[in-house]
């Protein structure tokens, strides 16, 4: 009876070093699981902030984009603008040389009549004196 209860004494202080030892080892695997999940959610904290600055610059760039966009259309439209101006001055300018050349051609036939009824006017003057 003593040799079996020594048995038996000797399973249940095995069976209690390796529940002891299960027990420490699920105590350990508890601790890194939950070191491991501290480490997780630090991670994805530092990975969200990480991530509204990236939006933030990102919202930052297109805002730049857009206005620089914008202001690509305002210059472009100024261009063009520009373009027509320049397109109506060249207009005028040859408006203007003809209308020029028009009245040196009108200032020609003038002078000509003029001269032509000076002539006239002084051999009338020369006949009237004659006579």
């Amino acid at each position: 009876a003593n040799l079996q209860q020594d048995i038996l004494n000797a399973r249940d202080e095995k069976h209690s070093l390796e529940i002891s030892s299960l027990r420490t080892q699920l105590l350990e695997a508890l601790e890194s699981r939950e070191r491991d999940y501290a480490i997780r959610q630090k991670s994805e904290e530092e990975l969200k902030s990480r991530i509204s600055e990236l939006s933030v610059k990102a919202e930052a760039l297109e805002l730049a984009i857009n206005t620089e966009r914008t202001k690509s259309g305002e210059l472009s439209e100024l261009f063009h603008k520009c373009e027509e101006l320049e397109t109506e001055m060249n207009r005028r300018e040859r408006d203007f040389i003809e209308q020029l050349n028009e009245v040196e051609i009108n200032k020609q036939i003038v002078f000509s009549e003029l001269t032509d009824t000076i002539m006239e006017q002084e051999k009338k003057l020369i006949e009237y004196k004659e006579e």
